[in-house]
């Protein structure tokens, strides 16, 4: 290959390489998001979490900016009452485990939720 055409080649490969990385900027947020969650961005106003680990037995860390939560195991027991303190901008909760219960005022700071 002719050193004109390797170099050609690697700035192409470069290229590709940071289009790829600005198409998916943002679309998982590690430094959002603890533990077993995935994290993303969504619509202009969407921020989503998903924890669906079926062998969670603590619960992450809700990042506050969430709109969108799915939390799903076979081994959460309960959630803590504050767990939904700082994050007022929730507006769809889908939670799938093993609960005997919730607190009375889970969903207290929570205003903008419209389903549960």
């Amino acid at each position: 290959m002719a050193p004109t055409t390797f170099k050609l080649s690697l700035l192409l490969l470069l290229l590709l390489s940071l289009q790829f990385q600005h198409s998916f900027a943002g679309v998982r947020r590690p430094n959002a998001c603890e533990g077993l969650c995935l994290c993303f961005n969504g619509e202009p106003s969407s921020f989503y979490v998903e924890c669906e680990v079926l062998e969670l037995h603590d619960v992450p860390v809700i990042p506050d900016n969430t709109t969108e939560l799915f939390l799903i195991s076979d081994y959460l027991p309960s959630l803590p009452a504050d767990l939904f303190k700082k994050t007022t901008k929730l507006r769809e909760a889908e939670v799938h485990c093993a609960l005997t219960g919730l607190p009375p005022a889970l969903f207290s700071q929570t205003t903008g939720l419209t389903r549960v």
